[in-house]
């Protein structure tokens, strides 16, 4: 993981010196999870109060935290991106 967020930030402050800060972060945080976890659901999966993540489509996805169903804001790109992730 380590390695992976290196050469993100390497290459972000390469090709986009303007991107910064949290913004930087978040781009990396994203890289990152899309290459060793579970893409844009990993933080859901990663939360302990999060019981069950539900992908309806590329731009629904549902999840359970303590017993209550909440719309994310999580998006995917299409629905080979999904198929890429379950495959994981």
């Amino acid at each position: 993981r380590e390695v992976v967020e290196a050469a993100s930030r390497a290459i972000i402050a390469a090709e986009m010196p303007g991107v910064v800060g949290f913004s930087r972060d978040e781009l990396v945080a994203a890289v990152t999870d899309e290459i060793l976890g579970y893409g844009p659901i990993e933080p859901l999966l990663q939360d302990a109060t999060v019981s069950e993540v539900m992908v309806n489509s590329p731009d629904t996805v549902y999840f359970d935290k303590e017993g209550r169903l909440y719309l994310s804001p999580i998006r995917f790109r299409d629905n080979n991106h999904i198929t890429r992730i379950i495959e994981r």
